[in-house]
């Protein structure tokens, strides 16, 4: 796979667009080390033993989902691309992969912080997998007897050519169970998107920038 990435790479993106490399130098080079070092990290992760299976690649899934809370009780098309759904080491693990450098290593969900996630804008990108995994419950939960783990793959902060896994846990240690996010996490996603939906709600920009995770 190393020996191929940047023929690979140039291929798909030729499809989007002609002269692809030669217009955005600067970001086929980001591209280019991004995936080398995820197959680098792959690589280290395979060599210690571990176990991983790749299942889907850009995974297209949606779902109908009743917002009762809204002023009209409306059902929408909930829909996501998750970027990658694999098993390490025997758990289902569904991935998103981030351009941006994380601060942190690792993502603790308490109860406190659910309903921030749904609300403020700085924490999108935990809200999007919590999105991508009620999409996956939604038609794998009474196939599959362990909940999956989520995770987020990134550049590590201030380590040059470093990629890192930053796992996504709930209550400190435990994984996200089907009961366990109808009870705490679907009742803020409903009431997100009701928001959304009122036109009487408006949009706001929220100004708190601290991530306190």
């Amino acid at each position: 796979m190393k020996k191929n990435y940047k023929s690979i790479i140039e291929k798909i993106l030729s499809k989007k667009e002609n002269n692809f490399q030669e217009k955005n130098i600067y970001i086929f080079s980001i591209i280019k080390i991004y995936i080398n070092n995820f197959i680098s990290l792959e690589e280290k992760l395979i060599h210690k033993g571990h176990k991983i299976f790749i299942k889907e690649l850009e995974y297209k899934i949606s779902t109908i989902l009743n917002i009762v809370d809204s002023p009209h009780n409306k059902t929408v098309n909930l829909y996501g691309i998750i970027d990658r759904i694999d098993e390490y080491d025997g758990n289902t693990r569904i991935i998103d992969y981030k351009i941006g450098i994380y601060k942190i290593k690792k993502i603790n969900i308490t109860l406190n912080k659910i309903e921030k996630i749904f609300q403020n804008p700085i924490y999108v990108n935990i809200m999007q997998l919590l999105i991508y995994m009620y999409l996956w419950f939604k038609f794998e939960h009474k196939y599959q007897k362990k909940p999956p783990i989520i995770t987020i793959i990134s550049p590590k902060k201030n380590i040059y050519n470093s990629i890192g896994i930053i796992p996504i846990h709930f209550l400190k240690k435990e994984k996200i169970t089907y009961k366990n996010y109808v009870k705490f996490f679907l009742p803020f996603l409903i009431k997100k998107i009701s928001e959304i939906l009122n036109p009487n709600i408006p949009i706001l920009e929220n100004k708190n920038k601290i991530n306190n995770f």
